[in-house]
């Protein structure tokens, strides 16, 4: 039996700001709150849970980086993230604030 794309557990791994910074530039990076679980969030963006994406966006646990977050992180550009995809989006998750 062949599991949807929605039923597979999102691969996650750690990757480096230097790696993510290119998908900033197609605005494909999401930031996920640490109180989300990473796996959960890529499963709902995945299967385009607009319900609950709409309401994590409005309880701000979803979101585009902010001006601060790309200044402090192009200032570490070594910094790690925990990372998923869920096409066309990279999710992450800053390892500092986990």
């Amino acid at each position: 039996m062949n599991q949807s794309s929605e039923d597979r557990k999102p691969e996650i791994a750690d990757v480096a700001w230097h790696h993510l910074a290119p998908h900033l530039e197609r605005d494909a990076l999401i930031v996920v709150s640490p109180d989300l679980d990473l796996n959960e969030s890529a499963k709902a963006v995945a299967r385009d849970d607009t319900s609950l994406v709409k309401e994590w966006i409005a309880n701000g646990k979803l979101s585009k980086p902010s001006a601060e977050q790309l200044a402090e992180w192009e200032e570490d550009r070594t910094r790690e993230f925990t990372c998923t995809i869920a096409q066309p989006f990279v999710l992450m998750q800053d390892k500092k604030r986990s």
